[in-house]
């Protein structure tokens, strides 16, 4: 269903590339991969995510603010940024992702049978 590319560096997890059957794409595959990274992460004592380039008004890149707490490099220094999504927000979404996971992996299966 997805395939999720990443470094593993000393300090940071490097999410390099996913992709997905867009046929899940209702699953939300991306969130869960960088949630799952995130989870990682904290496992393996890691400080960092690192989502790539984020470029502002671009489309398929402005997911990655959502994302809080977040850093950027601008000119050339890492900045804290500040957004109006809350931890609490960002949480909720895992947990509803997580439920959605568990419910192909009863419908695969057999568990389950779509009406």
């Amino acid at each position: 269903m997805a395939v999720a590319i990443c470094d593993r560096g000393k300090l940071a997890l490097s999410a390099v590339y996913c992709y997905y059957d867009v046929a899940f794409s209702r699953l939300s595959p991306g969130v869960f991969s960088i949630l799952t990274q995130i989870q990682l992460c904290r496992d393996w004592h890691m400080r960092y995510v690192y989502l790539g380039y984020y470029v502002a008004g671009s489309p398929h890149m402005s997911y990655k603010a959502q994302y809080q707490p977040h850093e950027r490099i601008v000119s050339g220094r890492w900045r804290a940024e500040s957004g109006e999504r809350r931890a609490e927000s960002v949480e909720r979404r895992a947990e509803s992702v997580e439920r959605r996971a568990e419910s192909v992996e009863r419908r695969a299966e057999g568990g389950e049978r779509r009406a």
